[in-house]
């Protein structure tokens, strides 16, 4: 059973959009070329958690599920 509301999943992607827009911007243009890809990881964590509706257990597993299903499924070889 999932440990997040629909409403809380959307209040998190509203936050994580404002990060991403204005965080890794600032990390492009200051040229944080570390500091940039891993915040962009790290959202995608969060995104997995999001995903599987589960914010507080196995955020790993979630990322990696997240990975699989909306990055490496769409590329055919």
């Amino acid at each position: 059973m999932p440990s997040i509301t629909l409403s809380a999943a959307q209040n998190y992607l509203e936050i994580l959009r404002k990060f991403i827009d204005e965080d890794i911007t600032v990390a492009i243009n200051g040229n944080a070329n570390y500091l940039a890809p891993l915040g962009l990881c790290t959202y995608k964590e969060i995104l997995g958690g999001l995903y599987a509706g589960d914010l507080l257990n196995n955020l790993g597993a979630h990322y990696i599920q997240f990975i699989t299903n909306f990055f490496l499924e769409s590329i055919s070889l």
